[in-house]
């Protein structure tokens, strides 16, 4: 039986008065987080970085922009995809909520063909996965633990989330809700080591809260050391703080002293020609 006319009016009236009188700020909280669109990226495979706005002012995605990320995501054999508009969203999310200068991408797009390649040289891929329907992105941030990536990521229910504690990055997707991790791993013990000078500079771990000093060891042993530490910043290594120092036996420490005023993120000590492994000043919660 169709209702009066009357009744419907009435019905439409009461649910617009309770529209208008439902205050605004629980309206705003019903509402997805959503980024500033505008990312800053940097893919440390490629040594290439990319900040860029992918939506105008009216929140509509600009074409050209996204033409530039699915360049900078590209798959490693080179070949290009469209990035699903809702991952990189997602991605701006997170960078804004963390207020991270940059993001690294660890792996964006993957073609069927490398995709394939990865299964049948040992690694851990699924055969359907989504970086190669450019729906997935794993990333890493150099200021925040990956434990605080993935909590925020898995609160946003905007598709799967897994936890590569070990490897230093959050895989993400906009595909269907759900999650996976392995925390049984062990956290990889340092980080990236480059070094070709004379010295082994080796920190007691790869990853320092804000009020930790950090702490070396030193092969062979010194007595007296120009040091300086450096910081990375989208491929570059700038120095932020240096000093000669006397140290006794094979042991050297940065206080949280010097520490404290230089920024969060991805560091190595210098002396001389010598460096040492990478590592990560992060926030813990």
């Amino acid at each position: 039986m169709t209702p009066p006319k009357q009744h419907l009016i009435k019905s439409f009236i009461i649910f617009s008065l309770a529209i208008m009188c439902t205050p605004i700020s629980l309206l705003a909280q019903t509402q997805p987080p959503h980024g500033d669109g505008i990312l800053s990226l940097y893919y440390d495979a490629r040594k290439e970085s990319l900040t860029i706005q992918f939506r105008d002012q009216n929140g509509t995605p600009i074409p050209k922009a996204l033409q530039k990320i699915a360049h900078l995501l590209r798959s490693p054999d080179n070949q290009e995809h469209p990035i699903n508009i809702d991952v990189v969203d997602l991605v701006d999310t997170i960078q804004d909520h963390f207020h991270e200068p940059v993001i690294e991408i660890i792996s964006g797009y993957r073609s069927p063909a490398y995709n394939h390649n990865l299964k049948e040289t040992g690694h851990s891929v699924a055969n359907e996965s989504l970086h190669m329907q450019g729906m997935a992105i794993d990333i890493h941030l150099d200021t925040t633990t990956e434990e605080n990536v993935r909590d925020y990521a898995l609160s946003l229910h905007r598709g799967g989330v897994g936890w590569y504690p070990q490897n230093d990055f959050v895989h993400i997707d906009v595909g269907p809700v759900r999650t996976w991790g392995h925390a049984e791993s062990k956290r990889k013990f340092v980080g990236l080591n480059n070094n070709t000078g004379p010295l082994e500079i080796r920190s007691n771990t790869n990853r320092y809260f804000p009020n930790d000093s950090i702490s070396f060891t030193i092969e062979p042993p010194e007595n007296s050391i120009k040091w300086a530490l450096e910081r990375f910043d989208r491929g570059d290594w700038k120095t932020t703080a240096s000093s000669k120092s006397t140290i006794h036996g094979n042991r050297f420490t940065i206080t949280n002293a010097i520490l404290k005023p230089l920024p969060l993120g991805r560091y190595r000590l210098k002396i001389g020609n010598s460096l040492s492994n990478e590592l990560y000043r992060k926030e813990k919660n």
